[in-house]
Formats: structure tokens, sequence, C-alpha cells
């Protein structure tokens, strides 16, 4: 189905551990064609799971440089949800601009840098706690196609 509407390739990452909503979009994201956010899983909790995503993305010869990515994650969960507190690349990007979340946490103002200096396209934040304690963020609540790679979470 997804190569059928026009993508050339489609690459299968790992799933976040214990993710049970598989969501691509609060790993990956590609700014532009030519470069790949992707998620910094800093820390000792994801230090396997981000060695792997990097695995695949580098057997997966994604033509794009790849940025880590500002995040840290909350162990909150509602209904069994993870939250996203703290997932800032699932952000909204048009030809326009850029809207990101934040999370009244010191970590904001470095998102907002990077982006500065990633992309000359408008940027402004949105506060997304409550929202992201949901189990999701802003492109949650959207679709964005920048090219021809689909990155699609395996199960």
């Amino acid at each position: 189905l997804i190569l059928s509407i026009g993508f050339e390739r489609v690459a299968f990452i790992p799933v976040e551990p214990d993710d049970e909503v598989a969501h691509a979009d609060g790993i990956v994201k590609f700014l532009r064609p030519d470069l790949l956010l992707v998620n910094d899983y800093k820390g000792i909790a994801f230090r396997d799971y981000r060695q792997r995503l990097y695995a695949t993305l580098k057997r997966a010869k994604i033509d794009a440089q790849i940025v880590p990515f500002p995040w840290f994650c909350t162990d909150e969960k509602i209904e069994d949800i993870w939250s996203a507190v703290g997932c800032y690349i699932n952000f909204i990007l048009t030809s326009r601009g850029i809207i990101f979340p934040t999370f009244s946490h010191p970590m904001d103002e470095q998102v907002a840098i990077l982006l500065g200096q990633l992309t000359p396209l408008p940027k402004r934040s949105i506060e997304a706690t409550a929202l992201a304690k949901q189990g999701g963020v802003l492109n949650c609540m959207t679709l964005t196609f920048w090219n021809s790679t689909v990155l699609v979470p395996e199960k």
C-alpha cells in the first residue's frame, strides 16, 4: 500500500521499548529531504534502543544527514499509554514554518536554538505538556510527507 501511493522506499525502524502505539513521528522526522532528525535517546535506559535504531538507519542507507535531536522521557502512563512529554521531535512542519512543543523544561531553549541553526523557517513554540501526557504531541494531529522514503516502526 505505501509503495502504491508513490513512495520509492520503506525503512522499518525498531519500536521504542514497551511502546504500544509505535508511531515513527515520535522517533524520527525529516526536516528537509536531506536532513533527518532522530531522538538522541541519551541515558542508560535507552542506550540499547539507540544503538539498534542508529544501526537500522545506517543499514537502510537513508540519503540524508542524521542529526541527533533533544529528547527526554518521563515515567508517566495514562491508561497504559506512555506520556510523550519530552518528545520534541513531534513538531508540525509546513513550507511556511515550524510549530514545536515545549514542556516547561530547561531543554526547551536547546530545541529552539537547534531548530534555528538547522533551518531558516519561522518557528513558534507551544506549551504541549497537557497534550503530551495523553501520549502524543503536535505532529500526531497532522500528516506530512517530505520525500519518497517512509519510516515505519516494525512490531
